[in-house]
């Protein structure tokens, strides 16, 4: 059975694997963070899911995005790759639900101003949360999702309460993306712990309304 663990050196936080450095899969990094919260849900998640990143579940495929991809082409590429990539078109977790006609009609106007605002988010996070979007977006095939999941982190300061969560997704067509509800929590539960990091060096980046 493999043994993991992490130790603090030199004001890091590195992963061991029976007694051995951790290296990243490709680029062949020393897997270490700052974050001690982070250091040890890597450990559990690496007894969990060994070398299974595939999962928005596993905190593992948000770290490598982070090292092996969005390090090495900046932050410049990846924003701009976001924005072509998810909001060209009506975002259909946005459209969800929508009959059609005049209800469509009004739903993709209001999606024009939704689209501003997420560009204005996406310009103030920072790399480690633009790595949380895109990973939940590319999860649930729409940048929407990961704005509503980063909306619901910074009204409750990276702690949410399941039956928060699930009183915002009520709806949420959770079959088609997963196996299980408890997946889709499980996923956010990532995004939390990733986007939530800066938080309180940076507070919140969505403007939020008065009313």
């Amino acid at each position: 059975m493999e043994k993991y663990n992490y130790s603090f050196e030199d004001g890091e936080y590195v992963i061991y694997k029976n007694g051995k450095v951790l290296r990243s899969p490709e680029r062949r990094l020393v897997v270490k963070t700052p974050y001690e919260e982070l250091a040890k849900r890597m450990v559990l998640d690496l007894k969990k899911y060994g070398n299974d990143f595939g999962s928005l579940s596993n905190i593992f495929s948000l770290y490598y995005t982070l090292t092996e991809r969005v390090e090495l082409l900046g932050r410049d590429w990846f924003e701009s790759s976001m924005i072509e990539q998810f909001l060209p078109y009506d975002d259909w977790y946005f459209m969800y639900g929508v009959s059609g006609g005049h209800e469509a009609y009004m739903r993709s106007f209001e999606w024009t101003y939704v689209k501003k605002a997420m560009q204005e988010w996406l310009s103030k996070i920072t790399l480690m949360q633009m790595v949380a979007a895109c990973c939940a977006a590319k999860a649930y095939e729409s940048l929407y999702v990961a704005f509503c999941f980063a909306s619901l982190v910074e009204d409750y300061d990276g702690n949410v309460p399941d039956d928060k969560f699930w009183e915002f997704f009520d709806g949420f067509p959770v079959n088609n993306f997963c196996a299980r509800r408890n997946d889709f929590i499980s996923d956010f539960r990532s995004f939390e712990l990733f986007y939530s990091l800066h938080l309180k060096e940076n507070g919140p980046a969505i403007e939020k309304s008065d009313d």
